[in-house]
């Protein structure tokens, strides 16, 4: 009973913890900046990543799948 008791206490101390860490979603964006389309997307993309709690990172492909591959290889 002891036992159960401390695990319970040890995972509602540990919880706060556990949630500051924000996950990060990337959105590759594959034109340009001010892609009227894609800026709608993004737009509702970031607000969808805030209602979750989450932080969205944006790379631009510039309309080049080379260029985009390039961007997404420096993601570590």
């Amino acid at each position: 009973m002891r036992l159960k008791i401390r695990l319970i206490l040890l995972m509602l101390l540990t919880l706060p913890f556990m949630t500051i860490a924000k996950q990060t979603v990337l959105f590759v964006n594959p034109s340009v900046v001010d892609d009227p389309f894609w800026s709608k997307v993004q737009s509702i993309s970031q607000h969808a990543a805030q209602q979750l709690g989450f932080k969205l990172d944006v790379i631009y492909g510039e309309g080049n799948r080379h260029i985009q591959f390039q961007e997404l290889k420096k993601i570590p």
